[in-house]
């Protein structure tokens, strides 16, 4: 299956502030170590001396010119999967574009969002970003962002009426 299949979520500490928590499933921690592993092999194929995976705490991982590159290369793709990816802390890990995460939809049942931007449960706020988008794009979102953006502020306008400064 395409995509990340693990959760999240966002709650309030004892002292107000927002608690942030993610665990890896094991089918995002698969998908991840095979992307770093592909990452690997064509950074290896391009001619890298060095590489440095996700994995920060493994260090520069040398990869000599010769016969003994291949078994160098080997050896470092067995270490990024003995470290893996699912304890906390050993790698530095984040998304750029957050997408899917409130997602928009016909139905309350079936998404976060109506097809105007407004919380299904919450009347009056509204969500103008690309975490509306149904799932991730698997590409940079940018004009798509813009354009789903533009399209809600421009309803969301409407909605306010003339004393709107959108």
């Amino acid at each position: 299956t395409w995509g990340d299949q693990g959760s999240g979520r966002v709650t309030i500490d004892a002292s107000g502030q927002p608690k942030l928590s993610y665990n890896i499933g094991a089918h995002d921690q698969r998908s991840m170590l095979d992307g770093v592993e592909k990452a690997v092999r064509i950074a290896a194929a391009a001619g890298a001396k060095a590489i440095l995976t996700h994995n920060v705490h493994l260090g520069w991982q040398a990869l000599p010119e010769g016969g003994a590159r291949q078994e160098a290369l080997e050896a470092l793709l067995r270490k990024v999967r003995a470290a893996g990816v699912a304890t906390p802390f050993n790698q530095g890990m984040f998304s750029a574009h957050q997408m899917g995460t409130c997602r928009m939809g016909s139905k309350p049942a079936s998404s976060v969002v109506s097809p105007t931007g407004e919380v299904w449960s919450t009347k009056g706020l509204y969500v103008i970003d690309n975490s509306v988008f149904p799932t991730p794009s698997g590409v940079n979102p940018m004009i798509t962002s813009l354009a789903i953006a533009h399209l809600l502020a421009q309803g969301l306008k409407k909605t306010l009426g003339p004393r709107s400064r959108l």
